[in-house]
């Protein structure tokens, strides 16, 4: 898969950065308590260490 960047402009009421955690067979972001049942949007904003060109 070829992954190419993007540029979104999201309007929303709050922002967090935060790293993935791993998460059973898959990973989580953690956001605070009171998101939950909200919708929420997560982006990707570096390049995936196994989609990264191999360094020689």
């Amino acid at each position: 898969m070829d992954m190419q960047t993007f540029t979104a402009t999201v309007t929303g009421y709050e922002q967090l950065e935060k790293r993935a955690v791993k998460s059973g067979n898959g990973a989580a972001v953690q956001v605070p308590k009171r998101w939950l049942g909200r919708k929420v949007q997560c982006i990707l904003v570096e390049e995936p260490e196994d989609e990264k060109p191999q360094k020689e």
